[in-house]
């Protein structure tokens, strides 16, 4: 503990401090995937694609296929939880098919519910 303490303490501390955050912002600064500039969002758990940034439509795009996971955005200052379905861009769960397809014959149904999962409950 005590080498940790004097050679890797500080930059464990300025990791954590740059995950909370928007991290680099240089490299932050386009969406990591189709390089629109000022991008505010990115999954909650930084489990899916790491801790990129991305615009609006391409984090609606990558969670089709994990509604489960929360988004956060970022308001200038912190990220605030951000529930996939109050984006604009929609994002629908069709249950009983494949992941990201949608159903030739849906009908709408509730827009409100709640998912439980080992992540938490939203």
């Amino acid at each position: 503990m005590r080498i940790w303490v004097t050679n890797y303490r500080d930059e464990t501390l300025d990791e954590m401090l740059r995950l909370e955050g928007r991290g680099n912002a240089a490299f932050h600064a386009k969406c990591a995937f189709c390089k629109r500039p000022d991008p505010l969002f990115r999954c909650a758990r930084q489990t899916c694609l790491g801790p990129g940034m991305y615009c609006e439509v391409c984090i609606v795009d990558i969670h089709r296929q994990l509604p489960t996971h929360m988004v956060e955005m970022w308001s200038g200052e912190f990220f605030i939880p951000m529930p996939l379905n109050e984006l604009a861009v929609e994002a629908r769960v069709q249950l009983g098919h494949v992941p990201g397809t949608y159903c030739p014959k849906a009908t709408s149904a509730h827009k409100d519910f709640v998912i439980m999962d080992t992540l938490g409950i939203r």
